[in-house]
């Protein structure tokens, strides 16, 4: 099998041609004469063609070398053009980012700091994925997601978590509920009241559980009365007098007058999210710079300002 055909051969045949002359066409190149006709020799030689008559100092396309002429300009634009857009890429003068992100960061805090880093960066594209945080690890492992937002880790060599910023977890109640009246509710009263829970994958129930059984407290004992994926779901069910349940501070900016929240009682209830990443694949130059954005400015301790 031959050898085929490589850049250096095709930069100097159009060259010489612009050029009409091997002493220019070697000058452009900042190669020596010699160097300029090996290469043009062993082009001919590989295609099996004459690409050039030799008139005294100056030069002149064959047929077959006005083809392959028109064909190496293709080529050598082509490769200029992947330069180029390697550099926009690297300078973030083009991009695409996908964003796995469980429920909270999601629909909460990374639209906000999504727009921001497109003021920044006009011309990267941010495509947003939600789902609960275990289903944002399947994405990671898969590659359908860049990065991944997430309020539990998971335990796979091939996955990286860095904290980011912090969750407060409050509880809601319709305003006219008795428990409405206490300035912060204690994780015995929650259990006596029917409740209204999120999916087992969210990070939100995941930590309430966990809050649950360091008070003495099992979470079967817990009245679930209906299990739902997102937190805007459980608040309308909370405020259709479902029951109570616990949220994210950050989705308290948007519950309607009818609704209160209050603190759990005996300190924060209080979860860490996390920019998850896979280690094993390459990042884009625009995928790093987000992650790195949301560590250097991500809201801390549940607070959006």
């Amino acid at each position: 099998m031959k050898a085929m055909v490589n850049l250096r051969q095709l930069e100097a045949f159009v060259a010489v041609v612009e050029q009409r002359n091997f002493t220019r066409a070697a000058k452009t190149l900042a190669i020596s004469q010699p160097a300029v006709s090996f290469l043009i020799h062993s082009l001919e030689e590989h295609l099996g063609v004459q690409l050039l008559e030799r008139l005294g100092r100056q030069v002149r396309l064959t047929p077959a070398g006005e083809v392959v002429y028109a064909e190496a300009k293709n080529i050598l634009a082509a490769q200029e053009r992947m330069h180029e857009a390697l550099a926009s890429l690297n300078s973030l003068q083009a991009g695409r980012v996908v964003v796995g992100a469980s429920t909270i960061p999601g629909e909460y805090v990374l639209p906000r700091l999504a727009g921001e880093f497109k003021a920044l960066y006009p011309r990267v594209k941010i495509a947003l994925r939600i789902g609960e945080s275990t289903k944002v690890a399947e994405w990671l492992l898969d590659r359908t997601v860049d990065l991944g937002v997430v309020g539990v880790t998971v335990d796979n060599p091939q996955l990286r978590f860095t904290r980011i910023f912090s969750d407060e977890l409050v509880v809601v109640m319709p305003a006219g509920h008795p428990l409405a009246a206490q300035p912060e509710i204690a994780l015995e009263e929650l259990v006596k009241e029917p409740f209204v829970l999120r999916g087992a994958g969210s990070g939100t129930r995941q930590i309430f559980e966990h809050a649950l059984l360091e008070a003495g407290l099992s979470p079967d004992r817990l009245n679930a009365v209906m299990e739902l994926d997102t937190t805007r779901a459980v608040l309308s069910a909370v405020e259709a007098g479902v029951g109570v349940s616990v949220v994210s501070r950050w989705a308290v900016a948007e519950l309607e007058r009818s609704l209160v929240a209050r603190p759990v009682a005996g300190g924060h209830l209080v979860r860490e999210l996390f920019l998850a990443e896979n280690t094993v694949r390459y990042m884009a130059p625009a995928a790093r710079r987000f992650a790195e954005y949301l560590v250097e400015h991500g809201p801390r301790e549940g607070a959006l300002t």
